[in-house]
């Protein structure tokens, strides 16, 4: 009887995940509903898949059951008096705000199924806020409103729960994780390793080089770091632990690695949607300001982990790159991703442009046999998809709540005037704030939801402090993603941690330390047009990027405390101090080139230090 009732609920979350991804992938052709109608489906979708898919145990079978019954109801009755409701905003009836009330309560669930505690916990706070705001003194004051006007905000006039939040998760991010998912059974992954294996070379950190470059173009594709740690985690992170890594290393390259997979474009996380609808801005436009941040990313990590192989006395990188796989594979990658830059550079939507990367992308793979997987992988496939989408709609379902209140209670204009306030107008101070809060959020909160909080709340104030609105919300897009990264949470350092058998806190510090450049350059994000490829002047853009790498260097070279040998306490401070003098010349830019030339030259003299320092202790083994 239990077999039966799970073979039934499995073939029921199969059924609505084909459904709801052959309704998506026709809506981007054709405007079956109206964007309204469309959004309540889409939710509809999304409710009954996760209370499906998190049924586990007799008791939760009946509350699971009851929810599902409950979405069905509040969907169709939002389809069916969908013309109604409208000509009524703001003088509901009863039944209305029953459904309402019907449909928050089970948005809230399942979130908490989907993502924990923490966003339904906060978004209760806001809730309970915005009905006895009023009675608080002072700035924490809010006007007073009726029951039925929040609850009109909150779930009925179509700017809360079914609002443009959830918009992004139906037009943009939904079609998205779909082909992230669906690239996962091409066989891509072995692409991937034959790349991590040709830009790893034979150098000492190889097998860690190579594991970065894996993690992140896959990390890229699904825009999700901890279902990436899973996927590629359980080959690479074996694979550095056998080469001489330390648990806790292998873990954080793998963790740190899928979480850049986040920020490459052309596909990103979940959040860079998000960011090209409040900035109002082509998606490509994103996708073009990400490059060069996300590779001097990329490039400091590689130095990491070179450096740390070096001071372990790690062995080279041996194994060869197998060129016929590489070949074999390659067009089911660079296929699709051509065609999906092509027609996001043409000026076409996301989600026309994912819809034909996905068409490419099914008959590629029936093109041979090994790269044509059976039935039953497709249909997990979307599955897994639509399971992982499903729980991105709840979230912004509920966020869409706490925008709602936020504007409807003046506090999207209270609370950047509030940090202002606390910062005394210091561009500097709301910076360092926007940093803890993003952290803080990230913490316990998936990364969309941390940005978009974030944006709405401090964004404004780093705007009115003088910072431009793109670089203010890069700055916090950039710390909401390596938020998963930060104890004393860190999902992605949880499951990495988990596949190594690595100490969690050690991992999550080695992690901080890996993904140093991802925690500076957003500083620098606000200071040198080059990182979003703006030049203002060519050649001076050029020597700010040679000098950022070299200042990215520096910093893993203190952290580590090796270069050519082993630095002396000495030699860490100097390199720490050219460190300082050439951020000073990069975040001041012109005003202090002498700064930075003078931390220049302490690099190259402490250089040629090492360099005789290496040859001293060549002869010294060679002699022994």
């Amino acid at each position: 009887m239990i077999k039966e009732e799970s073979m039934l609920k499995k073939y029921l979350i199969g059924i609505l995940s084909i459904v709801m991804v052959i309704y998506h992938l026709i809506n981007t052709q054709y405007l079956i509903f109206p964007s309204d109608l469309s959004k309540i489906l889409h939710l509809g979708f999304a409710l009954m898949i996760t209370f499906l898919s998190t049924d586990r145990g007799k008791n939760k079978s009946l509350i699971s059951g009851i929810l599902i019954i409950c979405s069905i109801i509040v969907t169709l009755y939002y389809i069916y008096f969908y013309e109604s409701l409208i000509t009524r905003i703001g003088i509901p009836e009863l039944s209305d705000i029953v459904i309402a009330i019907i449909l928050i309560v089970v948005v809230l669930e399942a979130t908490r199924r989907s993502f924990g505690l923490v966003l339904p916990l906060f978004c209760l706070f806001w809730i309970v806020y915005v009905f006895v705001g009023h009675l608080l003194p002072g700035r924490l004051s809010v006007p007073y409103f009726s029951t039925s006007h929040i609850i009109t905000k909150m779930a009925l006039d179509f700017s809360g729960i079914y609002g443009e939040i959830l918009g992004i998760s139906l037009n943009y991010i939904f079609l998205f994780i779909i082909f992230g998912s669906l690239m996962k059974i091409t066989g891509t992954v072995k692409f991937f390793e034959q790349i991590g294996r040709l830009t790893a070379g034979k150098l000492r950190g190889g097998t860690a080089i190579s594991s970065i470059s894996t993690s992140a173009l896959f990390g890229m594709l699904t825009g999700s770091a901890s279902s990436n740690v899973v996927l590629t985690g359980s080959f690479t992170i074996p694979a550095m632990k056998k080469a001489g890594f330390t648990p806790e290393q292998a873990a954080s390259v793998e963790a740190s690695a899928s979480t850049l997979g986040q920020v490459i474009p052309p596909v990103m996380g979940a959040a860079a949607f998000l960011m090209a609808n409040f900035l109002r801005v082509p998606y490509a436009s994103i996708c073009w300001m990400a490059i060069l941040p996300a590779f001097l990313t990329c490039v400091s990590m590689a130095f990491y982990v070179q450096l740390r192989a070096m001071k372990n006395n790690i062995a080279p990188f041996i194994e060869k790159v197998d060129y016929f796989q590489l070949l074999n594979y390659s067009y089911l990658f660079m296929g699709p991703l051509l065609v999906l830059i092509v027609l996001l550079a043409k000026g076409f939507s996301p989600n026309f442009s994912i819809f034909w990367t996905i068409v490419l992308l099914f008959f590629l793979c029936l093109i041979r046999k090994e790269t044509r997987p059976p039935f039953k992988l497709w249909i997990e496939a979307i599955v897994e998809g639509a399971i992982t989408g499903s729980g991105i709609a709840n979230m912004c379902a509920l966020t869409g709540v706490v925008v709602a209140i936020i504007i409807m209670s003046g506090l999207g204009i209270k609370l950047p005037s509030a940090v202002e306030s606390i910062s005394g107008g210091s561009a500097t101070i709301i910076l360092i704030l926007t940093l803890f809060v993003t952290l803080l959020l990230g913490c316990g909160m998936p990364t969309t939801a941390a940005y978009m909080l974030v944006a709405l709340i401090i964004a404004p104030a780093l705007t009115k402090a003088g910072i431009p609105e793109i670089e203010a919300h890069f700055f916090v897009f950039y710390y909401a993603c390596f938020s998963l990264i930060t104890p004393p949470v860190a999902p992605a350092v949880v499951t990495a941690s988990a596949l190594a058998k690595s100490r969690f806190f050690k991992t999550g510090i080695e992690a901080v330390k890996l993904s140093s450049a991802a925690f500076i350059l957003p500083f620098f994000m606000l200071r040198l047009p080059i990182l979003f490829l703006k030049h203002e002047n060519l050649i001076q853009g050029i020597i700010e990027i040679l000098f950022l790498i070299i200042f990215l260097l520096i910093i893993q070279i203190v952290g580590i405390g090796y270069f050519l040998v082993r630095l002396s306490l000495i030699e860490r401070l100097t390199f720490a101090l050219s460190g300082l003098l050439i951020g000073i010349y990069l975040y001041s830019r012109s005003i202090l080139i002498q700064s930075g030339l003078i931390g220049f030259a302490i690099v190259i003299l402490l250089t040629i230090l090492q360099l005789k320092k290496r040859k001293r202790l060549l002869k010294m083994n060679s002699f022994e």
